[in-house]
């Protein structure tokens, strides 16, 4: 996860015109666009779940939908929120002023950004306020054992980092979420190969976090704490996961970097995650599962 430090001024707010700060926080519309509904629709639903095996009942297969979520502005955390409904969660401001026939908050979980009031500087402040205008319709989320895959429904851009996929290829460079679109930012099965080469000291910690920057351009992770508002979305299990197998490499006694997880799983009971994502064999994704896949009504 990434630690960001909290700024000591207003940070690097561009001295802009109302109207030209508009213009950079959101993305220019086309002359007619509609607004797609404000739910998964039942072809992602197929796509999220296509050609999945079937995975265990009971808690362990309820961890895949836990996420953490983290806002953060102007590099200060200030919010916190657990997310455990199945069919994950909605992001947006608390003043949703959207359509309400198009979208039921029973369906999933409404995780609302912390009010701009809790920020300490004043030009911060209201760049903020003005930054979650943009983003009222917000941005969907949903977890499960393939990993996290986003929506956005605002009109702000998005740009995000994590360990997801861009096109048919792996990145780490941040990239910008597509309005209406639904997109893997965040790749269990990437996660868990990356876990044996961390374990034998052959690769770096995987990352369970993606890093979500609303209304800017988002070049650099390492600058993100210079960003008006940032979100972190943590797969909870592979945070667990790597807790656990940290607390292993950490003890005096461990003679060798590579570990057996059976160790790890009689230490940590979530590291059993581990063990039933391991046994899922799922094939190649087909042609017809790409990034980017637009939704429709």
């Amino acid at each position: 996860m990434m630690t960001m430090a909290a700024t000591t001024c207003s940070g690097d707010i561009p001295d802009c015109s109302p109207t030209e700060l508009d213009e950079l926080m959101k993305e220019e519309e086309g002359c007619s666009i509609q607004a797609s509904p404000e739910y998964w629709s039942q072809s992602s639903i197929n796509a999220f779940s296509l050609h999945q095996d079937p995975l265990p009942s009971g808690t362990i297969s309820a961890a895949f939908s836990q996420m953490m979520i983290s806002f953060y502005y102007g590099g200060k955390l200030v919010q916190n929120t657990l997310v455990t409904h199945p069919e994950g969660c909605r992001i947006s401001p608390q003043q949703h002023l959207g359509r309400g026939a198009l979208y039921s908050s029973d369906s999933m979980q409404s995780v609302h950004f912390p009010s701009a009031d809790l920020i300490e500087y004043d030009r911060q402040r209201h760049v903020t306020r003005k930054l979650l205008g943009h983003i009222e319709r917000g941005v969907l989320v949903r977890a499960n054992q393939e990993g996290i895959f986003i929506k956005r429904l605002c009109q702000s851009r998005v740009f995000w980092s994590g360990l997801g996929e861009v096109g048919s290829q792996y990145s780490h460079m941040p990239c910008k979420l597509e309005r209406d679109a639904v997109v893997k930012i965040f790749d269990m099965g990437r996660f868990l190969q990356a876990m044996p080469l961390y374990q034998d000291g052959q690769f770096p910690a995987p990352d369970p976090t993606v890093t979500l920057c609303f209304g800017e351009e988002l070049q650099d992770v390492n600058n993100a704490k210079n960003k008006l508002v940032i979100v972190q979305i943590t797969a909870v299990n592979c945070q667990h996961l790597l807790e656990a197998v940290n607390v292993r490499r950490a003890q005096p006694y461990c003679s060798t970097p590579s570990l057996d997880m059976s160790d790890v799983v009689a230490t940590d009971p979530m590291a059993l995650i581990y063990q039933d994502l391991c046994s899922y064999s799922g094939p190649q994704r087909p042609a017809c599962y790409r990034d980017n896949m637009p939704i429709t009504a």
